[in-house]
């Protein structure tokens, strides 16, 4: 019995260590843990409090980091719009122009419809683009003005300084890709190339096909072509570069539809409204489609005007040049060419009859002419030379009298003007460098 105690005591005391040693232990784990009660209770006074100012800036930093690739994004979309609106372009006039190709058919018109849906279904893929990305854009401008306004009340609040309340901002706002009116005419410019490929069968002429299928495709292009320039696809070099050349190719047009006989207005390199009608009236004689563009069909039509003409002038001036050498004027050749030596000739002439020397046969020299030939020839009617040279000349003069009156302006500017380069059919090129 005696030695039992000692051992009960001892167990006590070891139970008793074992107690303390896991108390011990347990305060140990509680001071270095920061998962419990206690530590979080103390932590404000252990940990550095939070700045608002600095957790302001770095959404600031973030917003604007926002905008930049938002903007980089929109850029990208541009260019690939740009980029496939320019191939779809290049399409259409290629497509307008197959009646260019002596073989094409009228089952090549049946079948262009399908071979532009792809470039079509481009750009509209890409438009859709460029508006997610301008809405992106929107979105990370209105972010970056809600940050600032954060920022903005911590440094007010952290300077004891009171904080207004200002009026909501709200983001920069883009403008429209292209103009509401461009996209009209887009949409109803492909509606009517729609139509006329659809008018368009197996008993349509060939003629008569081309003549409406490239009307509206050359439509068409000017209308897309009007979607680049607003659309800002076009760099200001090649827009100077596309007004220099338009202005040449108006004046060119301009100065054949005057000289086939149709008023375009001034000849001012301006493709105005003056101009249009002239136009139109050119295509309503023709039996083409009314547009006021110049297609391929319209070109042609405007050729065959500018050869007739040219034919009237070459006996005209066949005439004149009879005249001359019958006159002892003009010792060159009678073969109906215009040249600056007989337009030198023409003014001798006119000098010697005391009219003004203009080198243009106008109604005061033809007037003064008859006048000098009717007395030369009573003068001279006894001598048998006299007589032939007489005759000879009043069957030129009779000639040039019938038609200088109404054509006095044609040949004016025969004369004054140097041959102009025919216009193409179709507008200058502005989708390449």
């Amino acid at each position: 019995m005696m030695q039992v105690r000692p051992v009960q005591g001892t167990i006590r005391n070891r139970s008793a260590g074992v107690v303390v040693t896991i108390m011990a232990v347990a305060l140990l784990a509680t001071a270095c843990s920061g998962d419990n009660g206690r530590t979080e209770t103390t932590s404000p006074t252990s940990s550095a409090p939070a700045d608002p100012v600095a957790d302001a800036q770095a959404r600031v930093d973030a917003a604007e980091a926002g905008v930049s690739t938002a903007q980089d994004a929109l850029t990208s979309a541009h260019e690939s719009f740009c980029g496939a609106t320019e191939g779809y372009i290049e399409v259409l006039d290629r497509y307008g122009r197959v009646f260019t190709d002596g073989s094409a058919t009228v089952g090549d018109v049946q079948t262009l419809g399908a071979d532009l849906v792809e470039p079509r279904d481009q750009v509209a893929a890409s438009t859709d683009a460029v508006k997610a990305a301008k809405n992106d854009l929107t979105s990370a401008q209105q972010e970056l003005l809600d940050a600032e306004a954060a920022l903005a009340a911590a440094i007010a609040t952290a300077s004891s300084v009171p904080v207004s309340s200002p009026a909501p901002a709200s983001p920069t706002s883009t403008a429209p890709l292209v103009a509401e009116a461009t996209i009209e005419r887009v949409q109803l410019a492909e509606d009517d190339l729609a139509r006329a490929a659809k008018g368009i069968d197996a008993d349509t002429a060939l003629v008569d096909a081309g003549a409406a299928y490239n009307s509206a495709a050359l439509a068409l292009e000017i209308a897309w072509l009007n979607v680049l320039n607003d659309a800002g696809c076009v760099s200001e070099q090649r827009q100077a570069d596309a007004v220099t050349q338009l202005a040449a190719y108006t004046t060119a047009l301009q100065t054949d539809l005057q000289k086939a006989g149709y008023d375009p207005g001034p000849i001012d390199g301006v493709y105005g409204p003056e101009t249009t009608a002239a136009v139109e009236q050119l295509q309503t004689d023709s039996g083409l489609p009314v547009t006021g563009f110049v297609d391929e069909a319209t070109a042609r039509a405007l050729q065959d005007k500018l050869g007739a003409v040219a034919a009237q002038e070459a006996t005209q001036t066949t005439a004149l040049q009879t005249i001359l050498k019958a006159t002892g004027f003009w010792d060159g050749p009678i073969d109906g060419q215009w040249t600056d030596e007989l337009t030198q000739a023409l003014q001798e002439l006119q000098k010697e009859l005391g009219v003004e020397p203009t080198g243009v046969v106008d109604p005061a020299t033809v007037a003064a002419f008859q006048k000098a030939l009717a007395a030369a020839a009573t003068a001279t009617a006894s001598t048998a030379t006299a007589t032939v040279t007489t005759t000879e000349v009043s069957t030129a003069t009779e000639t040039a009298v019938a038609t200088a009156t109404e054509t006095a302006t044609a040949t004016e500017t025969a004369t004054a003007t140097p041959p102009s380069p025919s216009p193409s059919a179709s507008v200058p090129d502005t989708t390449t460098s």
